[in-house]
């Protein structure tokens, strides 16, 4: 729809004023200001905007999935359908933690007649959770600037922005205690797998490839090769998701920071043919029944995304839905930063019942000192002893890592499993 800018309203006011002045007054210098505003009103609407359809604006790509924190590039193409040239103002919508890292969602351009140019910039994702971006809107000034008018394009490009996941490498977080699906867990016992284990006497139905042809000849009896079995576990991992136990800023704290090792410890011990499930604890409790595979991932990842904390949820009910719901004798890795002393006696009394425990701590210390405007080396030493205690009192019951985020957390599972092949 075309409006009238200020500039136009003003010189329509002049025109009349002007044009009554001079009549009234018979003052030829009112009427000759009166005749140059109508020449410019004139030479405006020589100018309209373009007629509707004329603008065509395509974006790239509709829907896309990335990662927190990484960068994603937006590109616009704004196509000039009509013979004449016009400048446009654009601005692309972008909602609430999104950020610019390059180029800019308010540009403006110019465009010849039946001319196509292409437009992009970059943003990054602050939380992991469903965006839309858009709509387009578009608006045309005249050069006098004296008519305007705007276009709103409702095609959107849809993002899913998942939970960060650091690459482990060769590091492996794996359960002690196996069931009896095929997994990557080397077992002690005879079974399927690709580990050599024995020679035994041939059974019928052993398969041709099997058979040790060696020992065969040597012993003149059929000798068949017997293999290390290969397991799998349960693993649940355990989010601290309460209002207390987040420090830090929007951006970066110790709530991030735990979703950012449970996705990555998901994917990691998924990746290895076991059973993983999730449990998180805080405003909401959100739970996923230990399963394997990429569509398992992708369920924790869903239930990782948009979360918040709060404390309306206890730890009691935590341990209820550990007891009824989830399998017996899996291992649970607590993800919590420790700043809550109930979330200590909870890990305690876990550990005294069938499950074999671990944690994973991101320390809220580096954190405070990173964004604190003031800060006390007391104070900090005061802090690193108490964490220190806690931390202490908890590898009675099982591995604890002391993670700093400022470090690949691949350096704390590394430190877990080092500590399993010690015991």
């Amino acid at each position: 729809m075309m409006e009238r800018t200020k500039v136009s309203v003003g010189l329509v006011t002049i025109l009349f004023a002007s044009t009554a002045a001079g009549i009234f007054f018979f003052n030829f210098f009112f009427l000759i200001l009166g005749f140059t505003s109508a020449t410019l009103f004139v030479v405006g609407y020589l100018q309209l905007p373009p007629s509707s359809g004329s603008i065509q604006v395509k974006r790239s790509p509709i829907e896309a999935e990335t990662y927190q924190g990484a960068g994603f590039t937006i590109k616009l193409t704004i196509e000039n359908k009509s013979e004449s040239s016009v400048f446009l103002e654009i601005k692309d919508g972008l909602p609430e933690n999104v950020k610019r890292i390059e180029g800019s969602n308010h540009r403006y351009l110019y465009l010849d007649g039946k001319e196509k140019k292409e437009i992009g910039y970059k943003i990054e994702f602050l939380r992991a959770e469903n965006y839309t971006i858009g709509p387009v809107k578009l608006r045309y000034n005249d050069p006098l600037k004296l008519f305007s008018k705007d276009w709103e394009f409702d095609e959107t490009t849809h993002v899913v922005a998942l939970p960060p996941i650091e690459d482990l490498g060769r590091t492996k977080l794996r359960p002690k205690r196996t069931t009896g699906w095929l997994g990557n867990i080397k077992s002690s016992t005879m079974g399927v797998g690709s580990e050599f284990f024995s020679i035994r006497e041939y059974h019928q139905g052993d398969e041709l490839r099997d058979i040790n042809w060696k020992a065969t000849a040597r012993y003149l009896d059929p000798k068949t090769n017997s293999y290390e079995a290969e397991k799998s576990g349960d693993v649940v991992l355990i989010v601290d998701a309460f209002e207390g136990s987040n420090i830090g800023v929007f951006e970066e704290n110790t709530l991030s920071h735990s979703i950012k090792a449970a996705a990555s410890l998901a994917s990691d011990i998924i990746a290895d043919r076991n059973r993983v499930g999730l449990l998180v604890i805080g405003n909401f409790v959100r739970w996923v029944y230990p399963r394997s595979g990429e569509e398992q991932l992708y369920k924790i990842m869903d239930n990782l995304m948009d979360l918040e904390s709060g404390s309306y949820w206890r730890l009691e009910h935590a341990q209820y839905i550990l007891d009824k719901i989830f399998p017996d004798r899996c291992m649970l890795i607590f993800i919590s930063p420790l700043t809550d002393d109930r979330v200590l006696d909870a890990i305690a009394d876990l550990s005294m019942t069938r499950y074999e425990l671990a944690v994973v701590s991101p320390s809220p210390i580096e954190l405070q000192k990173k964004y604190l405007d003031t800060h006390e080396e007391i104070a900090e030493k005061l802090e690193k002893v108490e964490r220190h205690v806690k931390i202490n009192r908890l590898r009675d019951f099982g591995p604890v890592i002391d993670w700093n985020p400022e470090e690949p957390l691949e350096v704390a599972v590394e430190g877990v499993r080092r500590y399993q092949m010690r015991s």
